[in-house]
């Protein structure tokens, strides 16, 4: 942390967290569809030149701990990306949610060297599949829940590459909409870029380096002293979802938590296996939930990035509906089982610390 005393770095903290926030702006005002331009379903986020979370505008919170890991799945298949690139991705197997959800991510270089990656998610009001919404109650796996978009590079070296953007657009209900969506995340990677290179220009690209890194031990920090407060044990709690919409049996997620010293775990094992229906969950979605539970938990005013989860292990059985695999369909497990999930863990916290969680929710995104 040579270089930066604390207050230097709450003042590169708060502008970092401040250009993140520009860039929802940006996202929110250009955007064509309703779903982004009033329900703001988006997020925009900065990463580290090493894929990790340092700031992220907090405008949905099941995006807060699936965001952590967009951009390392996808950059282990792209590669690193040079100046100019823009990567578009929906894969939720790979760093993704569901379908709708369409991520874009451009790397910042300072002077001839990747610094940081600027990133932006938006849910995209149709992507394809066999109903329109690309949100379909009776889907059974995912190509019935719309288009599938790999990691590929829709920019290479400042180029629109044409033909991917095409494939995107003809297998869209709305081609137009999702043309002036996609132009508006762009725009949103645009300004971050921007703000980071007068970040650079302030603090050096050295000096902005070290600090992002400064920012995620400082958050590590915080969250381990708010965990040591709290008393050690294991507890064990359950809750379940109604079915998964093709059967009325239960789908059951089962957790242990652990806390040791200035430690947690969280281990999923007796959860219910994917099932039929779309309510199967991709990874990230717990990561999600823990992230936003956690927050409740120790302290609401932890910066939103990764240091938050360096003190905490997960375990998700594979094969679990938490922990989908492909091809099962998944459209639900970002809107229903996220929310089931985070009541699951409010459930355990509860017997931790009674005085600082709240009743369950309604169990839903969907009003």
């Amino acid at each position: 942390m040579s270089g930066f005393d604390p207050i230097r770095l709450e003042v590169l903290r708060n502008a970092l967290e401040a250009t993140a926030q520009e860039m929802g702006a940006v996202l929110k005002h250009t955007a064509f569809s309703p779903n982004i331009k009033e329900r703001m379903d988006a997020s925009c986020a900065i990463f580290t030149a090493g894929a990790e979370l340092v700031a992220q505008a907090e405008h949905v919170p099941v995006h807060l701990g699936s965001m952590l890991r967009a951009v390392r799945p996808t950059l282990e298949v792209t590669g690193p990306l040079d100046a100019g690139d823009v990567v578009i991705v929906n894969d939720p197997y790979i760093g993704g949610a569901h379908l709708p959800d369409i991520t874009l991510i451009a790397p910042v270089f300072i002077a001839g060297r990747r610094v940081a990656y600027v990133a932006s998610r938006a849910h995209h009001s149709d992507v394809g599949g066999m109903e329109p919404g690309s949100m379909p109650g009776r889907s059974t796996e995912i190509f019935q829940e719309g288009l599938i978009i790999p990691p590929v590079r829709l920019y290479r070296a400042g180029v629109l590459q044409a033909d991917i953007l095409s494939m995107v657009l003809t297998n869209v209900r709305t081609p137009e909409e999702r043309r002036g969506d996609l132009n508006a995340q762009l725009a949103a990677l645009r300004i971050g870029e921007r703000r980071m290179g007068e970040l650079a220009e302030r603090f050096g690209a050295d000096g902005l380096e070290e600090g992002l890194h400064a920012i995620l031990d400082y958050t590590e920090r915080r969250m381990r002293a708010r965990l040591a407060e709290l008393p050690k044990g294991v507890w064990v709690t359950e809750d379940c979802l109604d079915s998964d919409g093709s059967s009325d049996d239960p789908v059951w997620i089962r957790l242990k938590i652990t806390l040791t010293e200035d430690c947690i775990s969280f281990d999923f094992t007796g959860t219910s296996a994917m099932v039929r229906g779309n309510v199967n969950a991709v990874a990230p979605m717990c990561w999600s939930s823990i992230f936003y539970s956690l927050k409740l938990l120790t302290d609401a005013s932890l910066p939103p990035n990764a240091g938050v989860l360096r003190p905490v292990t997960v375990h998700i059985p594979k094969g679990c509906f938490l922990d989908a695999q492909r091809p099962a369909a998944v459209c639900a497990g970002n809107t229903e089982t996220t929310q089931r999930l985070a009541d699951t863990i409010l459930k355990g916290f509860a017997q931790i610390a009674p005085d600082r969680i709240a009743a369950a929710s309604n169990g839903t995104m969907n009003l």
